[in-house]
């Protein structure tokens, strides 16, 4: 049932008398607890005991039932089979989660599984709060195959785990080689720059040294004098002299 402007059950509580409240405690009860309404929420709403409304529920189809009649062999009662509960909605759960990963609504998932629309989304919280949880230990492959499988084995779990971390690690080694790469690329940017500047300057000095002693000037126009008053000697030393100091006396060669 639907709870609606007309047919809400707490609606209709308030305008009950006492009496009428107590005869109807229990049924409306149980509507809300179709609804997604918990105990405590349902006990506070009508005005009783969380005992009083849990012996109301007793016999609803959603809650945990009373245990069986004593008998002579049992006389405490034997109760439900030992997890038979927690099965029921872990079943119930997974098939709410399977419907809303199929794509339907809320509200058909709802009429289909027998509860509320809040206990559906309740559940749908809880699941997608899990898959997120699942997602960020181990990885969005595990988290795929888990919700695929339903389970995932400690094994898958442990070798995605292992996978990332050799992912992580690559990727750190790669950083610091590249980090080093460059660090060394600078350094030889440096070094080239430092002899660049070395050669620059031992090319200035050389350039500003001069080529003739004051002897070989003094020989040189003697040469080139008109009254070439130098010696055959001296013109035969002058000569290699000038070859050798060719790229020095010349701006370019042809």
């Amino acid at each position: 049932m639907k709870c609606g402007p007309d047919n809400c059950p707490i609606t209709m509580w308030a305008e009950l008398t006492p009496a009428e409240q107590r005869a109807k405690r229990k049924a409306t009860a149980e509507k809300l607890y179709q609804q997604g309404f918990t105990m405590d929420a349902i006990a506070k709403q009508l005005g009783a005991s969380k005992n009083t409304i849990h012996h109301d529920l007793a016999n609803c189809s959603t809650v945990e039932q009373s245990k069986p009649a004593k008998t002579a062999t049992n006389p405490k009662g034997a109760g439900r089979p030992k997890g038979s509960k927690k099965k029921e909605i872990t079943e119930k759960h997974q098939k709410i989660v399977a419907a809303a990963d199929a794509g339907t609504s809320k509200p058909a998932i709802a009429e289909q599984a027998g509860v509320g629309e809040r206990m559906v989304g309740r559940v749908l919280e809880v699941e997608t709060a899990r898959r997120k949880t699942v997602e960020d230990l181990i990885g969005a492959a595990a988290a795929q195959k888990f919700s695929k499988s339903g389970a995932l084995r400690i094994e898958d779990a442990i070798r995605i785990h292992k996978d990332r971390l050799n992912k992580a690690f690559e990727q750190k080694v790669d950083e610091e080689v590249r980090k080093r790469i460059a660090a060394a690329d600078n350094a030889t940017r440096e070094q080239n720059k430092k002899l660049r500047q070395e050669n620059l300057q031992l090319r200035q000095m050389m350039d500003k040294r001069g080529v003739f002693s004051d002897t070989q000037f003094n020989d040189l126009i003697k040469c080139i004098h008109p009254d070439n008053s130098a010696s055959i000697a001296t013109r035969n030393a002058l000569l290699p002299f000038l070859l050798r100091n060719k790229q020095r006396l010349i701006t370019s060669v042809h």
